[in-house]
């Protein structure tokens, strides 16, 4: 059927179907319109109440966790000092201002160490009864065994509901067992409800829960129903359930029907205006659409018959106008030229990637399947993954990488005079296919590849050290299809990339099981840190002229299902998948806080040296997260030592500079660590604002048998003092070792000779 002709034909039956419809249409769906709209705002209102006693609950609750993990109470529940009950609970302000009604602290036994009711108002009194007391305890203490965290909640008594918050008494560190409860309660009784309808400006009652009136299943959408009762009035209910779980109370909000009242009465003077315009409409509709659109198009279709028909592209269409239609005429006479002279770059467009010229994905499989089919000769698949790239995308921006992407691409084209295809298949990969002669061609590919990326790249002033982890494997020796010939060359990619031996490894069978591991592993440390899995353990430094512990190394260590997983296993996958940055900055705050805990707590002054990466200092907000941590805790500045790493610091010599300059008007002190290990010259030393170099365990393992290492610690020691930097040696092991260093005038040392990293309470016992 024509396009014109089912235009009148559906013209027609929609001016019909309209004018018999728009009655009921009007009636039904306005007025169900408007009903949503009410029953939207009694929801929202009902929710605004449940909100309210909910934030009321989270404010109490918060009150009692800052009690709970504060060390003064857990002392106090041990020693009964009144002078804490005399300091915080003298003046009940504070807990006036949440309403809070009735407090008390149990002990593990059950025992009220202390309770206190406090009076926000006068009609306000409630005695609670011995039987209710040992209710909340019980009730405290059952739900915190079932679910080993806070409890909060509403609480039916005798005669009086409560909103309540139960927390465990327990060091801020997590350390030490529970020493009991702290539990705060606040009325919800009639006053209180008089209180939200005056607040919220609303009619409220509060009723029992009753299986024969309400239905749980009335409740499933965020606890609200909403109910018209009549045609005045509509009925918002919110469902309170207990600290158990279970309904307890119903909040019953009921509203006016205004809206329903004013629409009816409009509704019947629009319905006969809408039922003439919509006549009026669809005959103008009718008459603009076969006039304005109907006949252009069938001239559009006409013109569009005759190329598909004569292959003629040299049609042209003619639409005079200047609207949607006479673009679209013009842009088919466009397409038609462009169809005539430019079928190339379509297929270029289609096949090759835009930033850097190489075939993309779709060309190499389609090629790579070709291959597989016709070819009987061996071939190799090299997966390419550049090193570094992410460092350069994180820190200079994407346009920065993108000159990578084209300079590296340049290099790889030297490779397609040798008759081998190249492709990047997205980001930073890349897939080289060669086709083998000889068994060791696919070695001197890899060989080639790693020297073509190994020189410099420069751009902008600054130098790029682009390398590259390649994975290889061979058709149809590790797959005779392409998807399998993929997956094995990007499992062993993945092998390459760890071991970093020589940037290659050819795929073997255990390489997918290796990939699952990874995988696994990586899974699991995306949620190290909101699983609380980290644990940080201290080293301690000891000042050699003093003869005493001045300090100590905080070291994160890994608790994954009760192992132990040591730094030099998780860190990289962590600055792999790009968590690195949190998990620093974690260490950095708990290792701030504890360090504040000892110094509060014994008379001499005990600094932390805590690890950064270069990914943390080049974090924008840096030095930002460093003024946080020192005044979250409470530390003195000069009680925190920073150290980098001598190859992080050299990842960008001056903007690493000019952040340690940052940090050090803040006050905090600076260490260069793994001295001696680097590529750094010692002049680099004289630029970078150090307090301390750290020299590296591999110098002082042998400094006693090995006359080179003794040496250069001694050299570094004397060079080091002329510049008034300290000097702390690393790995100590024996006392053999420690003469040596006290003879060559070194300040500090660290090691096992003294103890291995241990946490944070023996520490403590130990050397405090």
């Amino acid at each position: 059927m024509k396009l014109s002709r089912k235009i009148f034909k559906i013209i027609g039956l929609a001016l019909f179907i309209s004018i018999v419809v728009i009655y009921f249409l009007t009636k039904v769906f306005l007025l169900k319109s408007f009903n949503g709209i009410e029953k939207k705002e009694a929801e929202d209102n009902t929710k605004r109440i449940l909100n309210a006693i909910e934030n009321d609950i989270d404010n109490i609750s918060s009150l009692s966790l800052d009690y709970g993990i504060w060390d003064n109470t857990y002392e106090f529940m041990e020693s009964r000092d009144p002078k804490y009950i005399t300091s915080n609970f003298s003046d009940s302000s504070s807990l006036k201002k949440l309403g809070i009604n009735y407090l008390m602290f149990v002990n593990n036994r059950g025992d009220i160490i202390y309770d206190k009711t406090i009076d926000t108002e006068t009609p306000r009194k409630y005695i609670l009864s011995e039987r209710d007391l040992d209710y909340i305890k019980s009730s405290i203490s059952s739900l915190y065994t079932k679910t080993n965290k806070e409890v909060k909640g509403i609480l039916q008594l005798s005669n009086l509901p409560i909103l309540i918050a139960g927390e465990p008494i327990v060091k801020s560190d997590g350390s030490g067992l529970p020493r009991g409860f702290i539990i705060m309660c606040k009325y919800l009784d009639k006053s209180e409800i008089n209180h939200l309808s005056k607040d919220y400006n609303l009619s409220l009652e509060l009723v029992n829960f009753d299986n024969r009136i309400h239905k749980l299943s009335d409740f499933s959408y965020q606890g609200v129903t909403t109910h018209i009762v009549d045609k005045k009035t509509l009925l918002g209910q919110g469902l309170l359930k207990d600290v158990f779980g279970d309904p307890l109370f119903v909040i019953d909000l009921k509203i006016k029907r205004t809206i329903y009242k004013e629409a009816i009465t409009n509704i019947n003077y629009f319905i006969i205006l809408l039922a003439s315009m919509a006549i009026i409409f669809n005959l103008s509709v009718l008459i603009l659409l076969n006039n304005l659109v109907v006949k252009r198009i069938v001239k559009i279709k006409t013109i569009i018959d005759r190329v598909r028909e004569t292959g003629d592209l040299n049609q042209r269409v003619d639409i005079n106008g200047h609207d949607e239609l006479t673009e679209l005429g013009e842009d088919f006479n466009k397409m038609f030229e462009k169809l005539d002279t430019k079928n190339e770059d379509i297929l270029k467009l289609a096949y090759y990637d835009p930033l850097t010229g190489l075939p993309n994905r779709k060309k190499l499989m389609e090629s790579l399947d070709l291959m597989v089919k016709k070819t009987k000769s061996k071939f190799a698949v090299f997966f390419i993954d550049l090193d570094n790239f992410k460092n350069i995308n994180d820190s200079l921006g994407h346009e920065v990488g993108d000159i990578i992407l084209e300079k590296v691409a340049n290099r790889f084209k030297i490779l397609e005079k040798e008759k081998i295809l190249i492709s990047r298949v997205g980001g930073d990969e890349f897939v080289v296919v060669q086709k083998l002669t000889e068994n060791n061609d696919a070695e001197k590919l890899a060989i080639g590849i790693s020297k073509i990326l190994s020189p410099v790249i420069k751009h902008n002033n600054r130098e790029h050290y682009i390398g590259a982890s390649i994975g290889i494997s061979i058709y149809p020796d590790d797959g005779e299809d392409v998807s399998t010939l993929m997956k094995n060359a990007d499992a062993a990619m993945y092998v390459a990339k760890k071991n970093k031996e020589h940037g290659y490894e050819f795929y073997s069978i255990n390489m997918n099981c290796e990939s699952l591991d990874k995988l696994m592993l990586e899974n699991s440390l995306r949620k190290a840190l909101n699983n609380n899995e980290f644990i940080i353990y201290y080293q301690p430094i000891k000042n050699v002229k003093e003869n005493s512990i001045t300090g100590t190394e905080a070291l994160i260590r890994w608790n994954l299902n009760g192992k132990l997983v040591p730094p030099d296993e998780f860190i990289p996958i962590a600055k792999h998948i790009g968590e690195i940055v949190n998990i620093d900055n974690w260490v950095l705050r708990a290792a701030c806080l504890q360090c504040a805990k000892w110094n509060k707590n014994t008379p001499k002054k005990i600094s932390i040296s805590v690890n950064i990466s270069f990914k943390q200092l080049n974090q924008q907000n840096f030095i930002l997260e460093v003024k946080n941590a020192l005044e979250l805790a409470g530390l003195e500045p000069f009680l925190l030592n920073l150290e980098i790493t001598e190859d992080e610091a050299m990842e960008d010599v001056e903007f690493t500079i000019n952040i340690l300059h940052q940090l050090k008007t803040i006050g905090v002190r600076l260490s260069l660590d793994d001295f001696g290990t680097g590529y750094s010259s010692l002049s680099y030393v004289t630029k970078l604002p150090v307090d301390t170099l750290k020299i590296d365990r591999s110098l002082i393992t042998h400094i006693h048998a090995n006359n080179k290492n003794f040496e250069i610690v001694k050299s570094t020691i004397a060079m080091a003092h002329s510049l008034k930097i300290k000097v702390v040696a690393e790995g100590i092991e024996n006392l053999e070792q420690l003469n040596i260093l006290t003879e060559l005038n070194c300040d500090s040392i660290q090691g096992f000779y003294i103890s291995k990293p241990i946490e944070a309470g023996e520490f403590q016992e130990k050397f405090l």
